[in-house]
This record gives structure tokens, C-alpha cells and sequence, in this order.
């Protein structure tokens, strides 16, 4: 899995997360979308390999009335035994 990690502007409350969450996780080929309302982060999960049009995402973000500010720092997650 791939795990990209984006800053997003303009959130006044957790209603906002969650709009985002929904229109983000509607984008081909997104997995799971997390949007974290305190740390103004959103992150994306994608099968791995498989890329996800920028643009798309932007555009998804920006129609709920916020902005995306793209800083694709991967992710890596490490398992807890």
C-alpha cells in the first residue's frame, strides 16, 4: 500500500473532515482517505503501485470549499507486534 499525506487549509470544524473524507474516497483508485481535522492533514491510502491524478484530488478538495496543499510525503507504516 501506498500512504501519501496532504495539507489541507481552510477546516473550521470536524463536519469539514468529513465532507473532504467522503469526496476524496469517491477518486479512483483511493483505498481510504483520513482527514484529521486538529493537524489539518489529509491522508491517503492507494493499492500499491497505483497513482491517484493530483489534479483529481485537488479539485475534490476544492470543490468542498477548502485547499489542498500538496506535500506527498510518503508514509511508512511499520506493524506493532
Amino acid at each position: 500500500m501506498d500512504i501519501k499525506n496532504y495539507k489541507i487549509t481552510g477546516m473550521t470544524c470536524a463536519a469539514c473532515a468529513a465532507s473532504i473524507e467522503k469526496a476524496v474516497a469517491k477518486i479512483d483508485g483511493i483505498n481510504s482517505a483520513n482527514v484529521n481535522f486538529l493537524t489539518e492533514t489529509l491522508v491517503v491510502e492507494t493499492s500499491e503501485g497505483k497513482t491517484v491524478d493530483s489534479v483529481l484530488l485537488e479539485q475534490a478538495v476544492k470543490h468542498q470549499g477548502y485547499q489542498l496543499i500538496k506535500n506527498t510525503e510518503k508514509i511508512t507504516i511499520a506493524s506493532v507486534v
